[in-house]
C-alpha cells in the first residue's frame, strides 16, 4: 500500500496504533513542506510504502529492492514494524513500513546491530 498525503492516510484504516502514528508523523512532514496536493509519484516529497503481507510485499517490488537498496536508516516502530528510509535524491524520499516477519535476516540483523540495547 502507498501512502503519499495525510488525505491519503485518512481513507485507509491502520489497525496498529504506533504504525499509524509514525505514518502521521512522516505524512505530516512530507505535506508540511511539499504540499498535501503535490504528485506523490512526479513531484517533490515522497511517499510511504506499508508492507503487511507476502502480496504487497511482490507489490512493492515495483519501488524498491528491499535486498539492494541502500536505506538511511532501520529503526523499529514496536515489536511487529520496522521502517526504513531511502533516500532517492535530496527531495525524495521512501520510507518503508514493513512487518519484522517479512523482513529478512540481513535487514533484522542491520536493525539490531544499531540497536543500542544490545539486542542480537
Amino acid at each position: 500500500m502507498i501512502l503519499g498525503t495525510l488525505k491519503d492516510l485518512d481513507e485507509v484504516h491502520i489497525g496498529d496504533w504506533d504504525l499509524n502514528m509514525a505514518l502521521h508523523n512522516y505524512l505530516s512532514v512530507l505535506d508540511e513542506n511539499y504540499g498535501q496536493d503535490r504528485n506523490i509519484y512526479e513531484d517533490d516529497g515522497g511517499f510511504a510504502i506499508i508492507i503487511e503481507d507476502e502480496q504487497q510485499l511482490q507489490e512493492a517490488s515495483a519501488h524498491i529492492d528491499l535486498e539492494t537498496d541502500i536505506y538511511e536508516y532501520i529503526e523499529e516502530i514496536n515489536e511487529n514494524y520496522i521502517c526504513m528510509l531511502k533516500l532517492c535524491n535530496n527531495e525524495f524520499s521512501v520510507m518503508v513500513y514493513i512487518r519484522k516477519v517479512l523482513c529478512s535476516d540481513d535487514i533484522l540483523e542491520c536493525l539490531y546491530s544499531n540497536d543500542e540495547s544490545g539486542r542480537e
